[in-house]
């Protein structure tokens, strides 16, 4: 997994990270977090909301990824 992008969100409340997976196979990544988050969501690439992440336990948010996926997070910030 690579993370591409991470900026502020269009709400200037949350902060957008952009991934995707590089190997071309389906996996499982785990990204850590080293800010006060208090939801991570799914969004689309316009960061429109699509869903809840698989697993997000405060520090580190757990992905399924498919071959060449691209994800977008919005983190909200607590």
């Amino acid at each position: 997994m690579i993370a591409e992008s991470i900026k502020v969100g269009e709400d200037k409340t949350s902060v957008v990270v952009r991934l995707y997976e590089s190997h071309g196979a389906r996996g499982k990544a785990r990204l850590r977090i080293g800010l006060p988050v208090k939801e991570v969501r799914r969004t689309n690439l316009l960061e429109e909301e699509t869903g809840e992440v698989e697993a997000f336990d405060g520090e580190a948010v757990s992905l399924k990824l498919r071959p060449f996926e691209i994800v977008t997070l919005k983190l909200v910030l607590a």
